[in-house]
């Protein structure tokens, strides 16, 4: 008995000395790590200094990954650092890895002249596009699309497709969570209290016919959204080209006015591209639909134009302007290496020409060219009688160009006084 109490006793002091001795190494290392943690404050401290005494701008101190409080740390999941490094740092040729669309402001001071155009620019409540667009900083712009990729991929399964969740309807910028819901986009559109009930199931309908595979499966659904779209979009309406081949694809060319007017807008403000001569399906639709006058939710639109862009590597990112105003309005500061960007770009309407509408300012003078008869001599002898030369005139002194001027004929087509013949053109 005695013993075994013994060889306890022995094994409890074993426990305690392993305990001890554990204690000790954590203890151990805390102390490195605060000693670590405080050597690299104290040395980005004195870079900071440095930079500053010496004119050059400092590095903003998030350049490291940061816990987030009452939430799990969403950096600590295998890749996810690197996406929002990769999003907001240089790439191997010192550039911005993603470059930002500006936003563009739509100058409507010719838009009466047009009043279909503007009967459905109204409809559509497109004012906001006219608004003249704020500064924005770019690096808060690539913080807020970084902080969303991660944040979506820390939510999901590694084997799951991003961009077939639900949008965010906030992210971390800087500590501070910004509200980028539908309801918060469409007050920044339209202004606060400003609701009206919407009519979309028509859109969603061929949109979602568009977007889905069933587009490209189904010949039958596909003809008949393709004829939709040309019967109202395409000069040649149901004789578009891109009707019966459709592999060719929509061309600005063969869209008419009305349809050209709603492509600037829809390439520029809703879905952002470079691409101005050839329209996807998608776009297409959304063209056809505010052609049609179907009703279309732009703040849903661009909420889901953020959350696709995301994940699109190779494509810029759009919205630069309102995602900064609503990183502001949610309290995220500016930081002295913020570079503030003023959006000077504007889109004119009045360079869309209108060759049907002569009224309009877009067109200039037209000439109309009488159709020549067959006998060249005949037309020429007939303007030489109906048009004589004017009489020479004895004075060798130059005239002024006010008396030139009076004494040209009124005709073009008159025969000039030096005996030359004139031909007239063939019309083109």
């Amino acid at each position: 008995m005695k013993k075994k109490e013994k060889e306890k006793e022995k094994k409890k002091k074993e426990e305690e000395e392993e305990e001890e001795d554990e204690d000790k190494k954590e203890k151990k290392q805390k102390k490195k790590e605060k000693e670590k943690k405080e050597k690299n404050s104290h040395y980005r401290a004195a870079s900071s200094d440095e930079a500053t005494s010496s004119g050059n701008i400092p590095i903003p101190p998030n350049t490291d990954p940061a816990l987030v409080a009452e939430e799990l740390n969403r950096w600590c999941v295998k890749g996810q650092w690197l996406i929002y490094r990769d999003a907001s740092m240089l790439n191997e040729k010192r550039k911005k890895a993603r470059l930002i669309t500006e936003e563009h402001r739509v100058l409507t001071g010719s838009l009466h002249t047009i009043l279909n155009i503007h009967r459905l620019y109204q409809k559509h409540k497109c004012e906001w596009m006219d608004r003249s667009p704020r500064t924005y900083s770019e690096e808060i712009v690539r913080e807020l699309y970084a902080s969303y990729a991660a944040t979506l991929c820390g939510y999901i399964d590694k084997r799951s497709n991003p961009t077939s969740q639900d949008p965010l309807t906030s992210t971390l910028v800087r500590g501070f969570s910004v509200d980028i819901s539908q309801i918060t986009i469409s007050q920044f559109l339209y202004g606060l209290g400003t609701r009206w009930a919407l009519s979309i199931t028509k859109f969603d309908y061929r949109w979602d016919i568009v977007m889905s595979g069933a587009f490209q499966r189904i010949a039958e659904q596909r003809e008949v959204v393709l004829l939709w779209m040309a019967r109202h979009i395409a000069v040649g309406r149901e004789r578009a080209e891109w009707v019966s081949t459709p592999r060719l694809g929509i061309r600005k060319a063969t869209l008419n006015l009305v349809a050209k007017f709603f492509w600037l807008l829809v390439r520029n403000r809703i879905s952002p591209t470079k691409f101005d001569n050839a329209l996807t399906w998608d776009r297409s639709m959304m063209v056809a639909a505010l052609v049609v006058g179907f009703e279309i939710d732009f703040s849903h639109m661009l909420l889901v134009e953020i959350h696709e862009r995301e994940f699109r590597t190779t494509t810029t990112l759009p919205f630069p302007c309102m995602i900064f105003q609503l990183c502001r309005d949610s309290g995220v500061p500016i930081w002295h290496c913020d570079t503030l960007v003023q959006a000077i770009e504007t889109l004119d309407i009045g360079l869309i020409r209108d060759e049907a509408n002569v009224a309009s300012p877009q067109c200039g003078p037209q000439i109309v060219v009488l159709p020549l008869r067959e006998d060249l001599v005949g037309d020429v002898e007939q303007m030489q009688a109906d048009d004589p030369a004017p009489p020479a005139h004895t004075n060798n002194a130059p005239a002024s160009p006010s008396q030139a001027a009076n004494r040209a004929p009124s005709s073009s087509r008159a025969t000039p006084s030096l005996g030359n013949v004139v031909v007239p053109l063939a019309q083109v």
